[in-house]
């Protein structure tokens, strides 16, 4: 286990928290929900109880969002209950989206159709002259990134 520092002390009245995929901070005063804790031990011993394993739902497994983490206020603070603070964190898989080629095509297709459908629509008294369309492609962070000009 790597343990920092500001997990077990604040930092400029701020604790963190340190997972795989990310980090968290939260006001010192704060707590780690017990509830979500319970809630994902019960998830995992389920899934082993019916023969599953990590990261394997089994049809008799909780489902629904669950915080992957959770702080706030010990006993949910002093404030009314509308006005309660707390930070949670949810990790859920997000749909692939499609690739911006597939959605505009060919670049002077989709800028012609730009320019006769939103910027100079017929009867709209506006002239658009395209000057030039183009497709390119740039690495960033280890990605590749699609651009239209």
């Amino acid at each position: 286990v790597d343990l920092k520092l500001d997990s077990v002390y604040a930092v400029n009245g701020l604790r963190a928290y340190y997972a795989d995929e990310y980090e968290a901070r939260y006001p010192r005063e704060w707590l780690f929900d017990q509830r979500v804790a319970l809630a994902k031990f019960g998830q995992q011993d389920q899934m082993f109880a019916l023969g599953g394993g990590p990261g394997r739902r089994t049809g008799g497994a909780p489902k629904g969002m669950l915080p992957d983490a959770a702080w706030g206020p010990a006993g949910g603070g002093t404030k009314p209950l509308r006005e309660r603070e707390n930070l949670s964190i949810v990790r859920q898989a997000l749909p692939r989206a499609p690739a911006i080629d597939d959605m505009l095509g060919d670049p002077e297709a989709s800028l012609q159709k730009l320019l006769t459908e939103t910027i100079a629509p017929a009867g709209s008294k506006k002239v658009a002259t395209p000057l030039r369309a183009e497709r390119r492609s740039k690495a960033w962070r280890g990605n590749e990134n699609t651009y239209y000009e």
